[in-house]
């Protein structure tokens, strides 16, 4: 008897456990000097490696789902077009995450985190 109820507590904490690491909306917005970036990538990078990248919407906002945990942002403009100039121009320092200083911390909760980006 005791073994089935140590049993059973085991399999309920583990279900537990994998629950609490369900990925979680994450929204915001992504500004470069007080205006909205209209184009380009977000990627979310976690201690582990494991990365996400999304899209900026045209308002400059993004929704990723990520599992709770730090993550190290990097933010890319649009690709140019060839022959063309982007429409907005990303200091490099922000289109990689160990160069980026960006960082967010994702609680396992529906989250806003808005990202504002300095152009010099």
């Amino acid at each position: 008897m005791t073994r089935v109820l140590v049993a059973c507590l085991v399999i309920a904490l583990g279900s537990a456990a994998r629950a609490e690491a369900k990925p979680e909306p994450l929204t915001g917005k992504v500004s470069l000097d007080g205006k909205p970036l209209v184009a380009g990538t977000v990627t979310f990078v976690a201690k582990d490696g494991k990365a996400a990248t999304v899209p900026l919407a045209a308002d400059g906002t993004y929704s990723a789902a990520l599992d709770p945990g730090e993550y190290r942002v990097a933010i890319k403009g649009p690709e140019p077009k060839k022959g063309e100039v982007p429409p907005v121009l990303v200091p490099a320092k922000y289109g990689d995450p160990a160069t980026s200083g960006l960082v967010i911390v994702a609680t396992g909760k529906n989250q806003v985190h808005d990202i504002e980006l300095k152009s010099k």
